[in-house]
């Protein structure tokens, strides 16, 4: 008897996405070279140097990184071996050239420092959990919509981003999650009676000829400057999207017949795609909102802004007459999603809802973190 009613969960990256591991990359643990980014064992080449270049190799070691990582590059021939090999973008190229050898200022590493992705030896791979943890937000903050009862707000001396607050208790984020959960599904939640513990999604399949290492920066709003401006740059490996559905990621998605649970009876595949439509267009007309005013207040770089409003309003054109409703939604995550897209912020009414005024855009100047998802029962 099956037990399960699975799906082939297949996601098509409409713009690149970054999923985070809290690593980053210094420059002496890669190299860059004829247009591709090798993460190396720095000791590993060592061992295959001649007496010579390891004479060289400790001497730089010992003076200066810089050096090392020049004297690396040098050297490095791809036979000697690498972690992981992925197209190396223009950005980094030129950054990365640039710095080679040459200024060593005290920020220099960071500036280099590439964000890693989940990979293990068959490649990069999109954990299970991430899409699952995306697709539990959008489904509890439905549940939640206008029955909550707190603010976002902002202290600019105390933190840097948003925090939710209370009468109460000052900063909550945290502690309210368990809160929200009970409250979306009515009563008290633990391991065994929630009902997402019968959705099992599965880690992505392996891929490594869709990745790149990408320049990746803020941008916010300049009022001296009238720009849309944006922040140091910062590199990290992405998942290469775009609107022509060329890239498509397979995962296995299990939903459990006949949960029972003290909260609520199993979630089907339906209602999934009834929260993650209803979060995309309350994410939509936030982004749409936005740029719509940074194009109103911008008069320098108008472009960047007028291109980004064109990718929401092309996103607005897919859901509504290019995906299939039955099995088909758009869902974000992943670096760049933001605040509405992984809190329960879109659950809140507009006088209590947090107005975020950066946003996170690719090299290509491109919103991160958008893809289609579809359900294709097997």
């Amino acid at each position: 008897m099956n037990l399960f009613t699975s799906y082939d969960l297949i996601i098509t990256p409409l713009s690149d996405i970054h999923i985070g591991t809290g690593k980053t990359l210094l420059p002496y643990e890669y190299t860059v070279k004829n247009g591709y980014y090798y993460e190396i064992d720095t000791m590993k080449i060592y061992k295959q140097l001649n007496p010579a270049q390891k004479q060289q190799f400790s001497k730089f070691a010992e003076k200066n990184m810089v050096d090392l990582r020049k004297f690396v590059m040098d050297v490095y021939k791809e036979e000697m071996g690498y972690n992981l090999k992925m197209k190396a973008s223009p950005n980094l190229i030129n950054s990365y050239n640039s710095k080679i050898g040459g200024a060593r200022n005290s920020n220099e590493e960071s500036m280099l420092a590439v964000a890693e992705m989940p990979y293990n030896s068959n490649g990069i791979y999109i954990p299970g959990s991430t899409v699952k943890g995306s697709i539990r937000g959008a489904y509890l903050q439905n549940m939640l919509e206008g029955k909550l009862n707190y603010q976002v707000k902002r202290e600019t001396n105390k933190v840097k981003t948003p925090y939710v607050g209370s009468s109460s208790r000052d900063n909550l984020s945290t502690r309210l999650d368990r809160e929200y959960q009970e409250l979306a599904l009515g009563q008290g939640v633990n391991p065994n009676d929630d009902p997402f513990r019968n959705i099992k999604i599965s880690d992505s399949n392996f891929f490594n000829q869709d990745i790149e290492v990408k320049e990746v920066r803020n941008y916010s709003y300049s009022n001296d400057s009238q720009t849309f401006k944006s922040g140091p740059p910062v590199f990290a490996m992405v998942i290469n999207g775009n609107l022509d559905y060329e890239n498509k990621i397979n995962s296995q998605l299990k939903i459990e017949k006949n949960f029972e649970g003290k909260t609520k009876k199993g979630i089907s595949k339906e209602e999934l795609l009834d929260a993650l439509d209803k979060k995309f267009f309350l994410m939509l007309d936030e982004e749409i909102r936005f740029y719509e005013d940074m194009v109103s207040r911008t008069r320098h770089s108008k472009q960047v802004v007028e291109d980004i409003l064109e990718f929401y309003r092309d996103l607005d054109h897919i859901i509504n007459n290019e995906l299939n409703p039955d099995n088909q939604s758009i869902i974000r995550f992943g670096k760049g999603s933001g605040f509405n897209s992984t809190t329960y912020n879109l659950s809140l009414d507009e006088n209590n809802r947090a107005r975020i005024a950066s946003r996170t855009i690719s090299e290509d100047f491109s919103p991160m973190g958008w893809a289609v998802i579809e359900f294709q029962e097997k």
